[in-house]
């Protein structure tokens, strides 16, 4: 996702973001380093205190006990300041990285949106193929029934005319028979597909949900970032406003409240939707 391509210059306000963003990650990774080397000197340290103390029969302190106690208590010490240190430099790295990663965010939801959407559709063609082949089969089955139907009630009248003297079942008859049992498991198959493309269809809602939420704080993150690189070209003009204001009705000159007209207003919409619904 780009930003604005019709600005006309920029402040270099997104090119810094991103350097200062490069610049805390190298210093975040060389901190992180530091942290896990000092984590384990002060194991180190800690684990010789322990066993030396273990050995000892002295009821009091031996010197050296009291060096390797400050050597762990310096340890600890460091470990924790860096330990804080890393606490800050995350929090001031995650704050740069959300507007550093924002237009790429953006366009990689976008993207991941349209494909829910043209997932849907293909889940809803394969759905109603088949729902088709459910409706055949099931037709097939019930003309096959009544061809059984038929065929058994004559079957049935020959044996008794006969005195049960000629054959049951015909081959015919059987192998309708089997044919039947065939369809009537292929149908469950089918039904069975069906209902596993239904339990992802009902999932999609949720997903687009999610993914819209997502795709409008990007929206939002972008937008903030394109307003501030278009700032300098008029924020003297507002400066202006403000001051002039301020010297007849006093107040806050920091400040200038501009209404945005609805035609602004729907067509910033219009464009935010599009974003999400063009290809």
């Amino acid at each position: 996702m780009k930003l604005n391509p019709f600005r006309r210059k920029t402040s270099g306000y997104f090119d810094k973001i991103k350097a200062d963003y490069a610049e805390r990650t190298r210093e975040l990774e060389a901190l992180r380093r530091e942290v896990a080397e000092a984590k384990t000197a002060f194991d180190d340290a800690q684990q010789t205190l322990f066993e030396v103390e273990q050995k000892s029969n002295s009821t009091v302190w031996t010197r050296r006990e009291q060096e390797l106690l400050r050597q762990k208590n310096a340890a600890e010490h460091h470990y924790n300041e860096l330990r804080t240190r890393l606490g800050h430099l995350e929090l001031e790295h995650r704050s740069l990285r959300w507007k550093a990663e924002a237009p790429d965010a953006l366009a990689k939801r976008i993207a991941e949106l349209k494909a829910l959407a043209t997932r849907r559709q293909q889940i809803e063609a394969e759905r109603d193929k088949q729902r088709g082949a459910v409706a055949k089969l099931e037709a097939r089955i019930a003309t096959l029934r009544g061809e059984i139907d038929q065929e058994t009630e004559s079957a049935t009248q020959a044996l008794i005319e006969s005195g049960g003297e000629t054959p049951g079942a015909s081959d015919a008859l059987v192998k309708r028979r089997q044919d039947l049992r065939l369809l009537a498991e292929a149908v469950a198959k089918v039904r069975q597909q069906e209902a596993a493309l239904e339990s992802e269809l009902g999932s999609i809602p949720t997903q687009e949900r999610e993914l819209r939420r997502c795709v409008e704080s990007d929206q939002a993150s972008v937008a903030e970032i394109d307003l501030h690189e278009q700032m300098p070209e008029f924020i003297q003009v507002i400066a202006r406003a403000a001051v002039s204001k301020a010297r007849v009705q006093g107040g806050n000159r920091h400040t200038y409240e501009i209404q945005i007209p609805d035609a602004a207003l729907a067509a910033a919409t219009a464009s935010l939707d599009a974003e999400i619904t063009s290809d």
